[in-house]
């Protein structure tokens, strides 16, 4: 049937694809009118917390230690600890030699987590994971027709592969993320941890949380083998069609950001409260027996911290924390846009984070929004951002 379909001719192609889309968009529409992400009053209750545990930050200049993402992956997930969010950072870039801007923030994320570990992925580790640990998404990861869609996509496999914390480079690590495990209550040491529930982080952005790009996934906080990671993965094997040349401008069917990206992630997000989170009845379990149905389900076959659809949960965490600076902001805010823009001429941290009262505000981390992809050219970068990186 599949094949039939790809041998229509372009026109006939082009017509079934806009309507399938139009059933589609208003399926997604209709399945998520009424959901809306955790309360404000739950979000500020646990910034202040986080005020409250922040964990000072460390002396000395050491940094995380180097780990080759071939060597991470030799090591193998028969021991893994799902319960426990491993000492690793994830990053990620075409090559494993960064702009100056972005070693620098890099650098500041190894800093405040100097007894952790640090996985440099680029482009060609990237394909090798899927083929390692993901051979049965090849086909689909392959298909995805620029690299920032694989990037994206990426990004979930190493919580789902291994956790840790992913951050982009463009990101500048303030305090240690302990201080949002210690006021999660997430005990840290492999005595402790099975306390602890399966849990995914992520940030809002903004103040307005039926936007879009509320939920970016410029950073992710996670326990290794989440559940949750399913369903962004199966969002994109299922949106990857829409990435045909006649959706890649339509906002919401093939773009980076609707396939792989964060209108990807904020529509798992939404699927997961709506019918798996901790306060749905039995849905747990459910997911549990949608993971045991896909592949990704035998990846920590002997671990049994989800087994019988134990607990787990998602925690989204306050504007302020993550994403003090939101690029929603800057058609209303100009002097932002100018000094906190990381490929603005007039940046100034210092001075940014400052304008934002970052250290008030309980923030761990701040981006500085490079947007270094670009969708539709063939290398899947910017070239007028990159330019201004190399400063």
């Amino acid at each position: 049937m599949i094949t039939r379909i790809w041998a229509w001719p372009r026109r006939r192609f082009t017509v079934f694809l806009f309507f399938t889309s139009c059933v589609i968009f208003l399926i997604t529409a209709i399945h998520y009118r009424n959901i809306s992400v955790k309360e404000a009053k739950h979000d500020s209750f646990y910034r202040k917390r986080i005020i409250e545990h922040m964990r000072p930050v460390p002396r000395g200049g050491k940094l995380a230690a180097k780990l080759k993402p071939a060597d991470l992956m030799a090591r193998g997930l028969q021991n893994t600890d799902l319960r426990r969010v491993p000492r690793l950072i994830h990053q990620s870039w075409m090559s494993t030699e960064l702009p100056a801007r972005f070693q620098r923030w890099s650098d500041s994320c190894r800093g405040m987590h100097p007894e952790w570990e640090w996985v440099l992925w680029t482009d060609e580790d990237n394909a090798n994971l899927v083929k390692t640990y993901f051979p049965w998404l090849e086909e689909t990861y392959r298909a995805l027709p620029s690299e920032i869609y694989r990037v994206d996509l990426s990004r979930s496999l190493y919580m789902y592969a291994f956790g840790g914390l992913y951050a982009d480079l463009d990101m500048e690590c303030l305090h240690p993320v302990e201080s949002i495990l210690d006021a999660y209550g997430m005990a840290q040491s492999p005595q402790t941890s099975s306390e602890n529930a399966p849990v995914a982080f992520f940030g809002r952005m903004g103040l307005h949380n039926s936007l879009w790009a509320s939920i970016p996934n410029a950073w992710m906080l996670s326990t290794p083998g989440h559940p949750f990671f399913l369903l962004p993965i199966q969002w994109t094997q299922w949106r990857s069609v829409f990435t045909h040349d006649a959706f890649k401008w339509a906002p919401y069917f093939g773009t980076a950001e609707s396939v792989t990206g964060p209108i990807a992630l904020r529509n798992a997000i939404l699927e997961y409260g709506k019918s798996y989170g901790p306060e749905v009845s039995g849905g747990a379990k459910r997911l549990a027996n949608r993971l045991a149905a896909h592949p990704m389900g035998s990846m920590f076959m002997n671990q049994t911290a989800r087994g019988e659809g134990e607990g787990h949960r998602v925690e989204l965490l306050h504007h302020d924390v993550i994403y003090p600076l939101s690029w929603h902001s800057w058609d209303h805010v100009e002097e932002e846009h100018t000094t906190c823009k990381s490929t603005s001429d007039s940046l100034d941290v210092n001075l940014c984070k400052d304008m934002l009262e970052v250290e008030a505000k309980g923030s761990i981390t701040i981006t500085y929004w490079s947007h270094t992809h670009e969708a539709f050219d063939p290398s899947g970068h910017s070239n007028w951002s990159m330019d201004h990186l190399y400063r």
